[in-house]
């Protein structure tokens, strides 16, 4: 929780100062959106649905959302803190879209996810690069730290009932080296870190978010194939989201959909009162 919060000052810090340094005198040549925004012949109304569903909805339910919610010492705190952090992220959002879109449409070359890096090289000088380099590893740790984490923290709850012993401590320290070689290897195959997060998310939304929501609003569910939900919806949303990533963007989008709802199918279909919770 320290350490993110410093990382945080940095990439607040790092997109912020690269954002008014990038010269303005050409923002009357932008792109006129009015007419196709946000839509166009490469995203339609469907691709925003889809993202929405495998990408937005993991806010609401992430483990590393809650890992940080549940460090707070009372509600009121938890209550303010989550405001605090969405006023802060609102307008951050436009900064981000303000410079990624100065950086497609000025320099091209940039769509392989190093747009920041490239209009420091131009814009910026040597003490702001430094600051803004130190911004994108700060964005890398602290997801990184917050996720093998929380990962190690789940799978050390399958061994123990009660994490809170010297025990489970050793062996969550254990799975996390683990989980990281892992993660290592996996990065070495898949190089670019925003369609490795897209995959890990459509198979994670495709298995949690429906049975996070019964869980949440404490809705009835059939238990009995609960598991059997999580793991043919998230199998199904990451092979839709594999073959949208190879070109076959529509069989693909359909496939992730029904993952979705064959998720919705086992858990609300009343096989019988007696493996229903309430």
């Amino acid at each position: 929780m320290k350490t993110d919060l410093f990382q945080a000052f940095f990439i607040l810090g790092g997109v912020v100062l690269t954002a008014f340094m990038i010269p303005a005198g050409q923002l009357t040549v932008l792109p006129d959106f009015a007419t196709q925004f946000p839509f166009n012949d490469y995203f339609s109304p469907f691709d925003l649905f889809i993202l929405i569903l495998t990408f937005s909805s993991t806010f609401v339910v992430g483990p590393d959302i809650y890992s940080r919610v549940f460090c707070a010492k009372d509600s009121k705190t938890a209550f303010r803190s989550v405001l605090l952090v969405a006023l802060i992220l609102i307008p951050f959002a436009f900064v981000l879209s303000y410079v990624g879109t100065y950086a497609a449409t000025f320099h091209s070359g940039t769509e392989n996810s190093s747009a920041l890096v490239n209009l420091a090289n131009i814009y910026l000088p040597a003490w702001a690069s430094g600051i803004l380099v130190a911004a994108l590893i700060s964005a890398v740790l602290s997801t990184a730290a917050t996720t093998l984490l929380t990962t190690a923290m789940i799978l050390s709850e399958l061994f123990h009932k009660d994490i809170n012993n010297l025990k489970s401590f050793k062996q969550t320290k254990l799975l996390i080296i683990v989980i990281g070689a892992l993660s290592i290897l996996i990065s070495l195959k898949i190089t670019s870190i925003v369609t490795s997060l897209l995959l890990a998310l459509s198979f994670y939304s495709g298995a949690f978010i429906i049975p996070m929501i019964a869980a949440l609003f404490n809705l009835p569910y059939n238990k009995r194939f609960s598991i059997a939900a999580m793991l043919s919806g998230g199998i199904l949303a990451l092979s839709g989201k594999l073959l949208m990533t190879f070109n076959h963007s529509e069989t693909g989008q359909l496939i992730l959909v029904s993952g979705f709802l064959v998720n919705v199918l086992l858990l609300f279909l009343p096989f019988g009162k007696e493996n229903a919770r309430t």
